[in-house]
């Protein structure tokens, strides 16, 4: 299973799967090293937008990045390794989109298509740095 989440507030953690056109199927709310499900009614899930959201008034800046792992659970190059220097995969299968801030919350997203991940890719391993 491919987990993925992103940091709320005080190590919560929220995974916003996709489907198809955007509609949004289930948000889930994760605590730290916690998975969400990837499928609805036995049908994988065909993407997943994470979103991690803090307080801006905190005075952090979270920057999310993503790691798409091998069966040995490596990287299998420089290129599976997406954050704000390198935007997307190679393969384009997963893409940061950057951050956002309204209303005293920002949020840094990234999204991953989970039908468009190479057949070597066992794990995206979604890491948040301060």
């Amino acid at each position: 299973m491919v987990g993925v989440a992103s940091r709320k507030n005080k190590g919560k953690l929220r995974a916003r799967p996709r489907v198809g056109q955007g509609s949004v199927v289930e948000t889930f709310l994760l605590t730290k090293g916690a998975n969400a499900p990837l499928v609805q009614d036995e049908q994988p899930l065909g993407a997943v937008r994470v979103t991690a959201s803090w307080a801006a008034s905190e005075g952090l800046d979270v920057d999310a990045c993503a790691l798409l792992l091998g069966e040995d659970g490596r990287v299998r190059s420089d290129s599976d390794f997406v954050f704000y220097n390198q935007p997307d995969a190679e393969d384009g299968a997963v893409r940061l989109l950057g951050k956002v801030s309204q209303d005293g919350l920002s949020e840094d997203r990234l999204l991953v298509g989970l039908q468009d991940l190479p057949e070597s890719v066992a794990k995206v391993l979604i890491v948040l740095s301060l």
